[in-house]
């Protein structure tokens, strides 16, 4: 019986994904889908389709219309696609699982996510109540690439937020970092981290990076990361931001079941 070959489903071919995806065709066939149908990865791709990366339908029977290749993994590392990237994994014969979808709600969800502040203290809290003198960052319950936040102590301003939409934090001044792992088959694997650079005054996101030394973040609060990723029942993918701020402590900005943008994840394919 002819084995079939092992593919990567790219949800998103542009020049950040380019040179993964030249990568993993070196050992992989590789499926593609992007709404551009001039993105940079495209070329690389042994089949594409050009689709909004949410129709979750389309790109489902377009894959189960193969029947001569095996599902390796599903890349996708935008927050805005994980929802459609846990779907297809429920339904696909896919070897390489990240989180479901009910996980990718909690930790995506900004509201929710900061309250686990209750059990896990290391995670920046939302603020019910404040003084109007605060410096908070206000942040869009749900949303990502760093859309829509706002640091302000404008309590006027703050009126008008509507707060069914928007969580508040203290804003905290420090160094961020951004740590990334693997979870598989219960082994949890440190990839690089980095430190980030931020110009608040110009955008929330981040003006660039550099590698940062893998001992820059105690032994104590990395295993409590990893409590929380167990606790949490993250699979697959996991960045986590970070701040020590400028008392010393550590706290946990956010979780995605991702890796940050910056690093170079080709280093997962060359290892197979």
């Amino acid at each position: 019986m002819k084995l079939k070959k092992e593919a990567v489903i790219f949800l998103g071919t542009g020049l950040i994904q380019t040179n993964t995806i030249k990568i993993a065709k070196r050992k992989f066939f590789t499926i593609g889908f992007d709404k551009n149908q001039q993105s940079t990865g495209k070329k690389y791709c042994d089949l594409f389709f050009k689709s909004n990366l949410n129709k979750f339908n389309f790109i489902l029977k377009k894959l189960k219309k193969i029947s001569d290749l095996k599902f390796k993994l599903i890349w996708s590392n935008n927050d805005i696609f994980l929802h459609t990237r846990a779907k297809l994994e429920s339904i696909l014969e896919v070897q390489f699982k990240n989180s479901n979808k009910k996980t990718i709600d909690l930790i995506l969800d900004k509201s929710k996510f900061g309250k686990l502040n209750n059990k896990h203290n290391i995670i920046i809290p939302n603020l019910k109540r404040f003084n109007k003198n605060d410096k908070l960052i206000c942040k869009p319950i749900n949303n990502s690439g760093s859309k829509g936040i706002k640091i302000n102590n404008n309590n006027k301003y703050i009126k008008k937020i509507n707060k069914k939409n928007y969580i508040f934090q203290k804003y905290h001044e420090g160094d961020e970092y951004g740590l990334n792992y693997i979870n598989y088959k219960n082994q949890i694997f440190t990839l690089n981290n980095v430190k980030r650079y931020f110009n608040h005054n110009l955008t929330m996101v981040p003006i660039g990076s550099v590698s940062a030394n893998k001992d820059i973040i105690p032994k104590n609060v990395k295993n409590l990361i990893i409590k929380i990723i167990n606790d949490l029942k993250i699979l697959g993918k996991i960045k986590v931001d970070i701040i020590k701020t400028k008392n010393g402590k550590f706290k946990i900005i956010e979780i995605s079941n991702r890796f940050h943008g910056e690093i170079d994840t080709t280093i997962t394919f060359k290892k197979n």
